[in-house]
C-alpha cells in the first residue's frame, strides 16, 4: 500500500548525483531538500507492518514513449536489502526488461521467491502495485543547467515474502538501483545508512562506486577509471585497527601502475594484484575514503567487477564491499538484416503495389545495448501512395519526410527486435531498385548498413500501335497539300515505310524513336521526330515551307540577326520538329509542373555523309514538383535522333539549334503524359562558302 499523503513517507536517502547515469530515466537524483529516496511501512506504528513501500525519485520518465500503451520503459529498477556486513539479504526488481514485466524478489542466493505482474495505471488504482508519480522539475537532465521533470517510480510489496527479515526492528541497509537487465546491476546503486545498527558493537557502512570513467566500453579500448571507496562508523563506538584488503579484476589489462590517494598506509601487490591500506581508527561518526585510479582495457567482452574487497577491525564483523562494474561489448555486437516479405518481386515502372518489409537488429553478445536508433531511408525514386504502416515489436517507429526512424530502448543480450513495414506505392526507374537503406552506430560508434535486396522494375510495355495524325499545310498560306510523300525511318536511318498523303495523315507507330520526312516539289523538306514512350496518340501538324533562293542562318551568339546564303553552296538544310512523348510516375499529392529547361544539352553530328546524329539530353522527365520541393527528379534520358542527308557528302560544316516550343501535360490516375514540342535546325555547308549581310527572306 502507498501512503495517502506524501508526508508519511520516510527520508532515506537525501543526496544522488545528477547526470551521472545515462539515459535520465536510470539516473537517481537528489539533495537535502528534495531527496532521493524514501521507503514506507503499512500499517504504521506497528511493530509487524503488513506492507513495505519503496519510493526512487528518477531524473526522467521511466514510461515507455508507446502511445498506444502505459508502461515501463525496457528497463529494470529495484532495492537490495543489505546487511550491516553488505552481504545481500534481498534483492526487488521492478523487473521490465526483455520479455519480463514483473515485480519480483529474490532471496541472498537469488533464488526467485516473489513474481507477480508489474499493475501500473493512468490515473492509478488502488489494487496497484507500481506507480509513476510528478516530481516536479528540480534536477537537470538533457541540459545541465536548466532543471527538467522529475518522477517517482513507487512501488508495494506484502513483508511476509521477506522471511526473516522485521523491517521494524531488524538490522539492515537498503541500496537503491538501477540497470539494464535483471541479472547484474549496471547503472545507478545507491547506498543509505544502516537501519537499527546494533548498540555498543563496531559497526562500519562501506560503499564503492565508479567516480569517472565509462561504464560501458568496448574491447580493447582503452580507459581509465577513478574509484571511490568510503568507510564511514555508522555505529555507536569507535572502530580500531581498521584494513581495507581490495583485489583487482585479473580480465582488466593494465597499462600503467594503479594511484592511490591518499598512499599513506596503502601497498600494492603487482603481481597478486592485492591493495591493502592500513586506517587505523574510525570514530563514531567519522568517515574515511580512498582514491584508485586504473588505466587499461579488457580483451573480451561481458560485464566486469572492476575490483572488490574487505574490511576488518577489532571486534568488527567483516565487511564486503565491490563496484557494480563495467559492461564490456564485443564490435560487430549490433547486426541488422532487411528483408522483403511480400510483393512482387518484378513490377512495371509505375505500376502501383503493395509490399512488406522487415527490418530485423539483433544483439549478439550477453551485454545490452541502450538507446538503439535505426535510420531508413525510402528509395527517392519510389513514390508513396499509402502508407508506410510501421509496426515494431519494441520500441517506436516513426516516418517523416522519407526517413523512417525506429528505437529501442534496450536490446537486450541475445535477442531480437524486428519493425514491420508495409507499404504501397510505385517507382519511377527502371532497373534493379532496393526499397531503402538504412543504418545504424553500435555501442564501439561503428555503423552499421543495411538494405533489402531489392526488385526488379521493368520498363512500360507499350504494346498497341500509337496513333500519330495531322494536318498538312502550306506555312504561309495556311493552305492543306495534296501529294506529300511520307517516308518512315527508325533512329538509325533505315527506311521502314513509305506512304503519300493528301491534306491529312495517319500513322500507326509502337513505341520507339521515328525520323519521319515530308516531301512536296517545291518545297523544303520537313522532318517530324518522334520519341514515343507512352501509349498517348499524338497530333502533330505539318507546316511546309516553300522554297526559296534565300535562307536564314541564326548566328553563334543567338542574337536575331540573320545572313544571307547563297542557296546553291549550301548542302542542306534540316528543318524538322521534334515531339518527345513520354510518361512519368507522380503519386495523388503531386503537382504537375512544365518546365524551360527540358533540355538540358545536345549534340549534333555528321555520319558518312549520310546521316545527321542529334542527341537531346533530357534533363527532366517534365515532372519535377512534388509537395512543393522542386529538387525532385524523376528521370534524366538521352535522346538520339537520326537524320538522312541529301548531300552526298558536299558539306564539310554545320551548326545545329534547339529550343523548346511548347509543353503540354495530361494527368490520369499515377501516370502523367508528357508531350514537349521541340524545334531542330540544323545548316549543313562548305567551310569555302561566302557569307553576305543582307535581309533573309521571310521563312516560316
Amino acid at each position: 500500500m502507498f501512503p495517502i499523503n506524501d508526508n508519511d513517507w520516510i527520508t532515506y536517502i537525501h543526496a544522488a548525483e545528477p547526470n551521472n547515469e545515462n539515459p535520465c530515466w536510470v539516473d537517481i537524483v537528489g539533495d537535502m531538500q528534495y531527496p532521493a529516496a524514501y521507503y514506507y511501512l503499512y500499517p504504521t506504528p506497528n511493530p509487524n507492518p503488513a506492507e513495505v513501500a519503496f519510493r526512487m525519485r528518477l531524473n526522467g520518465s521511466p514510461l515507455s514513449n508507446d502511445p498506444n500503451a502505459y508502461r515501463l520503459k525496457e528497463f529494470v529498477w529495484g532495492v537490495v536489502i543489505r546487511h550491516q556486513t553488505n552481504a545481500v539479504l534481498f534483492t526487488i526488481l521492478i523487473n521490465a526488461s526483455g520479455n519480463n514485466y514483473n515485480l519480483q524478489v529474490k532471496d541472498a542466493s537469488s533464488t526467485l521467491i516473489y513474481d507477480v505482474p508489474i499493475t501500473l495505471n493512468s490515473p492509478f488504482q488502488p489494487t496497484d502495485n507500481v506507480r509513476v508519480v510528478d516530481a516536479g522539475a528540480h534536477f537537470p537532465c538533457l541540459n545541465p543547467m536548466i532543471p527538467d521533470a522529475d518522477y517517482f517510480l513507487d512501488f508495494t510489496l506484502p513483508t511476509s515474502i521477506f522471511a526473516g527479515l522485521n523491517f521494524v526492528s531488524s538490522t539492515y541497509r537498503l541500496c537503491y538501483f538501477t540497470s539494464t537487465q535483471d541479472d547484474v546491476i549496471n547503472k545507478e546503486f545507491v547506498c543509505g545508512m544502516i537501519i537499527n545498527p546494533p548498540i555498543g558493537s563496531p559497526v562500519l557502512c562501506v560503499t564503492k562506486k565508479i567516480i569517472s570513467g565509462p561504464t560501458t566500453v568496448c574491447a580493447d579500448d582503452m580507459h581509465s577509471w577513478i574509484l571511490l571507496i568510503t568507510m564511514y562508523n555508522c555505529g555507536t563506538v569507535p572502530v580500531n585497527n581498521v584494513v581495507m584488503t581490495d583485489t583487482l579484476n585479473n580480465s582488466i589489462v593494465l597499462t600503467a601502475p594503479p594511484i592511490f590517494i591518499p598512499s599513506a598506509g596503502v601497498s600494492y601487490n603487482s603481481g597478486t594484484r592485492v591493495i591493502t591500506w592500513n586506517v587505523g581508527t574510525i570514530n563514531t561518526g567519522d568517515t574515511v575514503a580512498i582514491t584508485i585510479t586504473l588505466t587499461g582495457h579488457f580483451t573480451a567482452p561481458g560485464h566486469y567487477i572492476l575490483d572488490s574487497g574487505t574490511v576488518n577491525g577489532t571486534d568488527l564483523t567483516t565487511v564486503i564491499f565491490a563496484d557494480h562494474g563495467i559492461l564490456v561489448y564485443a564490435p560487430n555486437q549490433l547486426t541488422v538484416d532487411k528483408q522483403i516479405v511480400s510483393g512482387p518481386l518484378s513490377v512495371e515502372k509505375c505500376s502501383i503495389s503493395t509490399w512488406a518489409l522487415s527490418i530485423t537488429v539483433t544483439n549478439t553478445g550477453i551485454t545490452d545495448i541502450l538507446n538503439v536508433e535505426i535510420i531508413d531511408y525510402i528509395n527517392s525514386s519510389f513514390t508513396i501512395e499509402s502508407g508506410p504502416q510501421l509496426t515494431p515489436s519494441a520500441g517506436n517507429a516513426s516516418f517523416v519526410g522519407n526517413q523512417i526512424t525506429w528505437t529501442i530502448d534496450n536490446l537486450t543480450g541475445n535477442s531480437s527486435e524486428t519493425l514491420l513495414i508495409t507499404v504501397t506505392g510505385f517507382f519511377s526507374s527502371e532497373g534493379h531498385n532496393i526499397f531503402d537503406t538504412g543504418s545504424v552506430l553500435d555501442q564501439c560508434m561503428q555503423t552499421v548498413t543495411f538494405h533489402d535486396t531489392g526488385i526488379d522494375v521493368l520498363p512500360i510495355t507499350i504494346t498497341e500501335p500509337i496513333q500519330v495524325n495531322g494536318d498538312i499545310r502550306d506555312c504561309k498560306t495556311n493552305e492543306l497539300l495534296d501529294g506529300v510523300s511520307v517516308t518512315v525511318y527508325d533512329n538509325n536511318c533505315k527506311k521502314i515505310a513509305s506512304y503519300l498523303f493528301d491534306k491529312h495523315y495517319v500513322l500507326n507507330l509502337l513505341a520507339g524513336t521515328y525520323s519521319i520526312s515530308f516531301v512536296k516539289e517545291g518545297y523544303n523538306r520537313k522532318f517530324l521526330s518522334l520519341v514515343l514512350q507512352s501509349d498517348m496518340d499524338i497530333t502533330a501538324d505539318i507546316n511546309m515551307a516553300p522554297e526559296s533562293a534565300v535562307a536564314s542562318v541564326q548566328i553563334d551568339n543567338g542574337s536575331n540577326a540573320n545572313l544571307d546564303i547563297f542557296s546553291g553552296r549550301m548542302c542542306e538544310k534540316i528543318d524538322a520538329e521534334v515531339v518527345y512523348s513520354s510518361l512519368a510516375c507522380v503519386n495523388s499529392e503531386a503537382q504537375v509542373e512544365s518546365l524551360d529547361d527540358i533540355v538540358d544539352s545536345f549534340s549534333c553530328s555528321a555520319v558518312c555523309n549520310s546521316k545527321l546524329h542529334l542527341v537531346l539530353n533530357i534533363e527532366k522527365n517534365l515532372v519535377y514538383k512534388l509537395d512543393q520541393i522542386k529538387s525532385f527528379i524523376y528521370s534524366t534520358r538521352s535522346v538520339p535522333i537520326c537524320y538522312p542527308l541529301m548531300s552526298g557528302g558536299t558539306c564539310s560544316s554545320k551548326r545545329c539549334y534547339v529550343r523548346v516550343k511548347h509543353v503540354i501535360h495530361c494527368k490520369e490516375q499515377n501516370h502523367v503524359y508528357n508531350i514537349a514540342c521541340l524545334q531542330f535546325t540544323a545548316y549543313l555547308f562548305n567551310e569555302t562558302d561566302i557569307l553576305i549581310d543582307g535581309t533573309a527572306q521571310d521563312e516560316c
